[in-house]
Protein backbone atom coordinates (compact mmCIF):
# COMPACT_ATOMS: atom_id res chain seq x y z
CA UNK A 1 0.00 0.00 0.00
CA UNK A 2 1.13 3.83 -0.57
CA UNK A 3 2.16 5.56 2.44
CA UNK A 4 3.16 9.04 3.33
CA UNK A 5 4.50 10.80 1.16
CA UNK A 6 3.13 8.63 -1.36
CA UNK A 7 5.68 5.86 -0.84
CA UNK A 8 5.26 2.05 -0.43
CA UNK A 9 4.96 0.66 2.88
CA UNK A 10 7.77 -1.96 2.47
CA UNK A 11 9.91 -0.38 -0.03
CA UNK A 12 13.25 -0.01 0.25
CA UNK A 13 14.90 3.30 0.27
CA UNK A 14 18.67 3.32 0.76
CA UNK A 15 19.77 7.11 1.73
CA UNK A 16 20.74 8.18 4.61
CA UNK A 17 18.15 10.32 7.15
CA UNK A 18 18.33 12.60 10.17
CA UNK A 19 16.21 11.12 12.77
CA UNK A 20 14.79 14.32 15.17
CA UNK A 21 17.03 14.76 18.55
CA UNK A 22 15.83 11.99 21.21
CA UNK A 23 13.30 13.04 23.80
CA UNK A 24 15.06 14.79 27.05
CA UNK A 25 13.50 15.35 29.88
CA UNK A 26 13.75 19.24 30.56
CA UNK A 27 10.62 19.41 28.11
CA UNK A 28 8.88 22.74 28.66
CA UNK A 29 5.43 22.50 30.21
CA UNK A 30 1.84 22.38 28.29
CA UNK A 31 4.16 21.27 25.38
CA UNK A 32 2.50 18.85 22.80
CA UNK A 33 4.75 17.44 20.57
CA UNK A 34 4.99 14.69 18.21
CA UNK A 35 7.27 11.60 18.83
CA UNK A 36 8.09 8.36 17.03
CA UNK A 37 8.79 5.03 19.05
CA UNK A 38 10.68 2.33 18.02
CA UNK A 39 10.95 -1.25 19.74
CA UNK A 40 13.41 -3.21 17.93
CA UNK A 41 12.07 -6.62 19.56
CA UNK A 42 13.43 -10.43 19.07
CA UNK A 43 10.87 -11.29 16.51
CA UNK A 44 9.80 -7.56 15.17
CA UNK A 45 10.19 -4.01 15.12
CA UNK A 46 7.56 -1.73 16.10
CA UNK A 47 6.30 1.39 15.69
CA UNK A 48 4.61 3.91 16.24
CA UNK A 49 3.48 7.53 15.92
CA UNK A 50 2.00 9.88 18.40
CA UNK A 51 1.22 13.54 19.51
CA UNK A 52 2.04 13.33 23.42
CA UNK A 53 1.32 16.26 25.59
CA UNK A 54 4.60 16.38 27.45
CA UNK A 55 3.29 18.54 30.85
CA UNK A 56 1.18 14.90 32.04
CA UNK A 57 3.10 12.24 29.97
CA UNK A 58 -0.41 11.25 27.76
CA UNK A 59 -0.28 10.30 24.88
CA UNK A 60 -3.30 12.44 22.57
CA UNK A 61 -3.39 10.84 19.39
CA UNK A 62 -1.57 8.06 17.52
CA UNK A 63 -1.05 8.83 13.93
CA UNK A 64 0.42 5.76 13.42
CA UNK A 65 1.57 2.42 14.39
CA UNK A 66 2.63 -1.56 12.80
CA UNK A 67 4.02 -4.02 13.53
CA UNK A 68 7.08 -5.54 10.87
CA UNK A 69 8.51 -8.95 11.44
CA UNK A 70 12.14 -9.29 11.42
CA UNK A 71 13.16 -12.52 13.18
CA UNK A 72 16.72 -11.63 14.59
CA UNK A 73 16.38 -13.95 17.76
CA UNK A 74 15.29 -16.84 15.26
CA UNK A 75 18.55 -15.89 13.00
CA UNK A 76 20.85 -15.40 16.28
CA UNK A 77 19.47 -18.97 17.39
CA UNK A 78 20.76 -20.46 14.29
CA UNK A 79 23.95 -19.02 14.29
CA UNK A 80 27.02 -21.20 15.32
CA UNK A 81 29.17 -18.07 15.60
CA UNK A 82 26.95 -16.19 17.90
CA UNK A 83 26.54 -13.44 15.42
CA UNK A 84 23.90 -11.85 13.39
CA UNK A 85 24.27 -12.05 9.95
CA UNK A 86 24.83 -9.49 7.67
CA UNK A 87 21.31 -10.72 5.91
CA UNK A 88 19.36 -9.78 8.93
CA UNK A 89 21.40 -6.72 9.85
CA UNK A 90 20.51 -5.39 6.52
CA UNK A 91 17.00 -6.57 6.93
CA UNK A 92 16.57 -4.58 10.12
CA UNK A 93 18.08 -1.71 8.99
CA UNK A 94 15.68 -1.73 5.36
CA UNK A 95 12.94 -2.14 8.26
CA UNK A 96 14.18 1.05 10.30
CA UNK A 97 14.95 3.41 7.47
CA UNK A 98 11.50 2.80 6.11
CA UNK A 99 9.60 3.64 9.51
CA UNK A 100 12.26 6.39 9.81
CA UNK A 101 10.81 7.79 6.82
CA UNK A 102 7.55 7.38 7.70
CA UNK A 103 7.97 9.13 10.94
CA UNK A 104 9.80 12.24 8.97
CA UNK A 105 6.69 12.55 6.54
CA UNK A 106 4.64 12.39 9.31
CA UNK A 107 6.90 15.32 11.35
CA UNK A 108 7.78 13.86 13.90
CA UNK A 109 10.07 16.08 16.14
CA UNK A 110 11.14 13.75 18.49
CA UNK A 111 12.11 10.34 18.62
CA UNK A 112 13.51 7.33 21.12
CA UNK A 113 14.31 3.79 20.53
CA UNK A 114 14.83 0.24 22.32
CA UNK A 115 15.96 -3.08 22.15
CA UNK A 116 15.27 -6.17 23.62
CA UNK A 117 17.69 -9.03 24.55
CA UNK A 118 19.06 -10.30 21.49
CA UNK A 119 21.07 -7.57 21.05
CA UNK A 120 22.78 -8.03 24.49
CA UNK A 121 23.26 -11.65 23.26
CA UNK A 122 24.49 -11.90 19.95
CA UNK A 123 28.62 -11.00 19.72
CA UNK A 124 27.79 -8.28 17.02
CA UNK A 125 24.27 -7.10 19.10
CA UNK A 126 25.72 -3.67 20.08
CA UNK A 127 27.77 -3.19 16.83
CA UNK A 128 24.21 -3.27 14.99
CA UNK A 129 23.08 -0.85 17.39
CA UNK A 130 25.98 1.56 16.85
CA UNK A 131 25.12 0.96 12.53
CA UNK A 132 21.83 1.86 13.43
CA UNK A 133 22.80 5.03 14.38
CA UNK A 134 25.66 5.78 11.83
CA UNK A 135 23.35 5.18 9.28
CA UNK A 136 20.02 6.04 10.34
CA UNK A 137 20.65 8.46 12.80
CA UNK A 138 18.78 7.01 15.57
CA UNK A 139 20.08 6.34 19.25
CA UNK A 140 19.00 3.20 20.08
CA UNK A 141 18.78 2.11 24.11
CA UNK A 142 19.92 -1.35 24.74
Amino acid sequence: SVGCCGMQEHESFGEELTMPETIEDDLPESEVVRRVAFDIGSGCTKCQIADVDVACGRIIEVLYGIEVPVPYSLDWKKSTNGLLSQQIQDEGLRVLNQLARKATCHGVTQSAAIATEVFRKAANGAEFLKRIHNEIGLFVQL
